[in-house]
C-alpha cells in the first residue's frame, strides 16, 4: 500500500494556510491585479506571462478567470480579516479593536479598491456571453457561501451585537 502523499487542494475555495508557493506566487499577483485594476485587469494568460509559466499551470489550478477573481477575493479578505484579528488578540478596550477594524478595513478597500467592488457586486465578474451561464450561477452561489463562512461578514455581526446608544 502507497502512503498518501500531502497533496494541496486544487480548485475553489482554496486552502489558504496551506498554498504551495506556485498558487501563493498566483493568488499573489492576482491580487495585486485585481485590486487595482477590478475584473478587467485579470487574465490567466497575463498572470501566466508575468510568472514566467505556462497558462496551462494556471488552468491546474484555476479552470478560467472568474474562479480566480472570487478565489482571489476570498483570498486577500480572509488575509485581512486574519491580520485584524491576529494584532488585536491580547486587547481588551473595545475601543481600540473597533479602531483597529476599521482602520484595517479602510486600508485594505483603499489599497485594493477592485477587490471591495468585488464583493459589494460580485455579479459584475461573470463574463457576459459565456456559454456556461448556469456555471456561473452555480459560481456566484457557492462564492456567496464561502464569503460567509470566510468572516467576510464578520464586521456586520460583530457591529450589530455592539450595545445601541439610547
Amino acid at each position: 500500500m502507497k502512503p498518501k502523499r500531502n497533496v494541496p487542494k486544487i480548485g475553489f475555495p482554496s486552502d489558504y494556510k496551506n498554498l504551495n508557493k506556485t498558487h501563493e506566487k498566483i493568488l499573489k499577483l492576482a491580487e495585486s491585479l485585481v485590486g487595482t485594476k477590478g475584473v478587467f485587469g485579470l487574465e490567466l494568460k497575463s498572470i501566466a506571462s508575468s510568472l514566467n509559466v505556462s497558462p496551462s499551470l494556471i488552468h491546474h489550478y484555476y479552470k478560467n478567470a472568474e474562479v480566480l477573481i472570487f478565489d482571489t477575493v476570498l483570498y486577500s479578505y480572509s488575509k485581512t480579516i486574519d491580520q485584524i484579528q491576529d494584532s488585536n488578540k491580547n486587547e481588551k478596550d473595545p475601543e481600540k479593536v473597533a479602531r483597529a477594524w476599521i482602520k484595517g478595513m479602510l486600508d485594505w478597500t483603499t489599497n485594493k479598491p477592485g477587490i471591495g467592488v468585488i464583493l459589494e457586486f460580485p455579479r459584475g465578474v461573470l463574463r457576459t456571453g459565456s456559454k456556461s451561464a448556469e456555471n456561473s450561477e452555480k459560481l456566484l452561489s457557492n462564492f456567496m457561501k464561502d464569503r460567509k463562512s470566510t468572516r467576510l461578514n464578520s464586521s456586520h455581526e460583530w457591529i450589530s451585537r455592539m450595545p445601541s446608544s439610547a
